[in-house]
């Protein structure tokens, strides 16, 4: 791989922040939440296509005031890795020579003019994808350009490979499959990228991938979402014609989504954060659909692999509910052979919950159900052991009186 390319290529993916010198490290605890509005912000930014009306965009903020020295200079490309298909090794195989190829032939349409016009059928190869993403990396640099590459849901083949069936939960054949799949994507994509692109900035976590996890510093809470205020204002200038609309959907969005807090120190109440992609989510298809936002479906795999019995079972799960926090020690980190745990261990079934936005945490330090999304998953799967043979009826109360107040409140 030339050198040129290893000095003017860039890496983004979900881990976390990595300063433009090499020698230093700082970890940006944005979460999943605040992702994706941060990535949008740096492809607008670096892309050589938004050079016309990037002051439109950015002109009145801190970046459109003090722009870095690459700023609309790269081709920007990205990918996300959650559309490829991890249920069988077919399925891999053709879903991501499929997916990543595609990728790359819009990004030679989209660049077309900067690259030359090559001729699709030099760049892609369609039997392996590997080699296309070899080959658009040395075309980008042989013309003198640079490269900004996007890389979304890194982590969802392995962590979905672990869900694929949770009812024969997790054990040793299901932590040796991840660990194939993981090292799929490490030989065929990312040791691609390593070599042709340098990390120049990431963003995110992942619970399963990241040796450092979330830093729990206060002053970096803000940034992991949007505030209470932050989401009045999207409502009030998407609904600028309607108050009565505004008013209904930032009610709405507060039922639902609203309860987010990151930081592992005594807080205030009117600090809690929303969850930044479920709120564009609900505004944009509330009106034609109803669609509402799910959590993620690690989340709720995570929420099925918990057994009926167990060290931590379905029944802790239903005493959360009723008690509405549960005392437990979060983890800062993961490997895969922790999630054999889910179930087993209190600490990492919690810190899981947590990560993925089950949980989040109380006043009081506690952890607790983050808001009505998240408590409607929890009680899916709750109802499902209260109405099992597992669940000691006669010992407590039936189970609407359990799971529901006065109000019909969970």
């Amino acid at each position: 791989m030339p050198s040129v390319l290893a000095q003017e290529c860039y890496l983004l993916t979900r881990q976390y922040t990595l300063s433009t010198s090499r020698n230093t490290t700082t970890n940006s605890d944005t979460r999943s939440s605040g992702r994706v509005s941060l990535e949008s912000r740096l492809f607008l930014t670096c892309s050589v296509h938004t050079t016309t009306f990037i002051h439109d965009l950015f002109g009145p903020l801190y970046i459109g005031k003090h722009p870095t020295p690459w700023h609309n200079k790269h081709m920007v490309m990205k990918f996300d890795l959650s559309f490829i298909d991890v249920s069988s090794w077919d399925m891999l195989n053709m879903g991501f020579n499929d997916y990543i190829n595609s990728v790359i032939e819009n990004f030679v349409v989209k660049y077309q003019r900067e690259l030359g016009f090559p001729e699709i059928g030099n760049v892609i190869n369609t039997q392996n994808a590997t080699s296309s993403l070899n080959k658009i990396i040395a075309l980008v640099g042989s013309r003198n350009h640079t490269l900004f590459v996007g890389v979304d849901e890194y982590d969802a083949p392995a962590n979905n490979s672990m869900f694929i069936d949770t009812a024969i939960g997790l054990g040793e054949v299901t932590f040796k499959k991840v660990t194939e799949v993981d090292q799929f994507f490490k030989s065929k994509f990312f040791a691609v990228l390593k070599m042709g692109v340098i990390p120049a900035f990431r963003t995110g976590i992942s619970p399963l991938h990241a040796t450092d996890m979330i830093s729990g510093h206060r002053r970096l809470h803000g940034i992991c979402g949007f505030t209470e205020s932050e989401v009045r204002a999207i409502v009030q200038h998407y609904f600028h014609e309607d108050e009565l609309e505004a008013d209904s959907t930032a009610y709405a969005l507060r039922m639902l989504y609203n309860g987010y807090y990151f930081a592992n120190s005594e807080y205030d109440e009117s600090t809690l954060l929303y969850n930044p992609h479920q709120v564009f989510h609900f505004i944009s298809n509330s009106q034609a659909n109803g669609v509402v936002s799910k959590l993620p479906a690690n989340s709720t795999h995570i929420l099925k692999a918990i057994p009926d019995i167990g060290e931590f079972s379905a029944a802790d799960l239903v005493d959360l509910m009723i008690h509405r926090s549960i005392e437990s020690t979060v983890k800062d980190g993961f490997g895969y052979a922790d999630l054999l745990g889910v179930g087993k261990d209190k600490d990492i079934t919690c810190s899981l919950l947590l990560h993925l936005g089950v949980l989040t945490r109380s006043t009081t330090g506690n952890l607790r159900i983050a808001n009505e999304t998240a408590k409607t998953e929890v009680l899916e799967r709750t109802s499902s052991y209260l109405r099992s043979d597992a669940f000691p009826a006669p010992l407590i109360k039936p189970p609407g009186d359990i799971l529901y107040g006065k109000d019909g409140d969970v």
